[in-house]
C-alpha cells in the first residue's frame, strides 16, 4: 500500500531539519505562509529548512490530500 510506505525521510541537522524524498518518491515542500505559490520538489534534491513553519506535501501539492507540518506558522 503506497499510503503507507515511507516517502520522505527527516533529520535534525545544525541549520535545520534536513528532508529527503526516498528513492523511487517525490514529496513537495513548502512555507505555511507561502503554500499556494512557493513549492519545493524533494525529488531533485534534499532540502534543510528552518525548524517550523513548513509544510511537506507527499502528493502533487494541487491534489487534495494529508500533509505533514513541521513545526508551526510564526
Amino acid at each position: 500500500m503506497l499510503a503507507r510506505e515511507t516517502h520522505v525521510e527527516l533529520a535534525l541537522v545544525e541549520r535545520g531539519i534536513s528532508v529527503r524524498a526516498r528513492p523511487g518518491f517525490d514529496a513537495w515542500i513548502a512555507p505555511m505562509a507561502k503554500a499556494n505559490t512557493e513549492r519545493f520538489s524533494l525529488a531533485e534534491r534534499p532540502r534543510i529548512v528552518p525548524p517550523s513553519g513548513w509544510m511537506i506535501f507527499f502528493e502533487d501539492p494541487t491534489k487534495p490530500q494529508r500533509v505533514a507540518l513541521l513545526g508551526r506558522s510564526t
